[in-house]
């Protein structure tokens, strides 16, 4: 058991003294640090990590579910919701809804304390705390309950640009797709948050809005080129055209959630 609830930690990453991000943002060589008194003798701990999201693009509350008899540790009976979808004879939640319940949490406390709907931001905002209430509610709420009128949602998946269809080509290789577009598609490098919304009709590249409204993470290489992941066999060089919807993501390491234990 003590192995399962280890396993619903497997999103912190505790290897940050190779993380240069990590050391840029935090002034830290280390995630871990001893400290000692006058005397020579250990006074503390500190862990300082970064909480790496599972899916950062977008928030969809976690259903919860039986999960199946590898994930049957906790009764639901007085600590989970009084609807849930039961899966066979399993009366149980575990640590994996556990942790994708937690996410949805720590996602919607994020956005609610965050400037511009916590896309990009680091600043917290200065409305009141009604105001961040409601959108922390509005985060959770499910799908036919959201008021897409309100923050965040109004402007969560606006589009930031649109590349243009011609002379784009793509290629697949070992789970990766390059694109590349015969003008420089003018997405700014600085930022590691960028997603795409692919909609050409080729089922190899395409990364439609219906299952990724907020588009993919995107890694950019040159100003005429980017990458993302998307499983299936290699696919050659193809030429692609179609809708290219660039969207400002979740966030990336930018707006990792920092995490500190003494």
């Amino acid at each position: 058991m003590l192995n399962s609830y280890k396993l619903a930690l497997k999103h912190l990453n505790f290897n940050l003294h190779k993380d240069v991000n990590f050391q840029t943002e935090t002034g830290r060589n280390s995630s871990i640090e001893v400290t000692s008194d006058s005397n020579g003798n250990v006074s503390g701990l500190d862990i300082y990590d970064v909480y790496n999201f599972d899916d950062r693009m977008d928030i969809t509350p976690h259903l919860y579910d039986a999960g199946g008899p590898e994930d049957k540790y906790l009764n639901f009976w007085q600590t989970g919701p009084s609807s849930l979808d039961i899966n066979g004879t399993y009366t149980f939640i575990g640590h994996k809804n556990i942790q994708r319940h937690k996410e949805s949490i720590i996602k919607a406390m994020m956005v609610a304390l965050l400037t511009n709907n916590g896309k990009r931001s680091t600043t917290l905002s200065s409305e009141s705390l009604t105001t961040k209430k409601e959108i922390f509610f509005n985060c959770l709420s499910h799908s036919g309950y959201k008021n897409l009128n309100a923050a965040p949602w109004n402007t969560w998946r606006d589009t930031h640009t649109t590349l243009t269809n011609s002379g784009i080509t793509a290629t697949k290789t070992n789970g990766v797709v390059t694109v590349n577009t015969s003008t420089p598609h003018g997405l700014d490098a600085q930022y590691d948050d960028w997603g795409i919304v692919i909609e050409t009709g080729n089922s190899n590249f395409d990364m439609p809005s219906s299952s990724y409204p907020n588009g993919v993470p995107i890694k950019i290489v040159t100003s005429n080129s980017f990458t993302y992941r998307k499983s299936g066999s290699d696919t050659p060089t193809t030429s692609i055209s179609g809708t290219f919807d660039v969207k400002v993501g979740w966030g990336g390491s930018s707006n990792n959630l920092h995490l500190y234990f003494t």
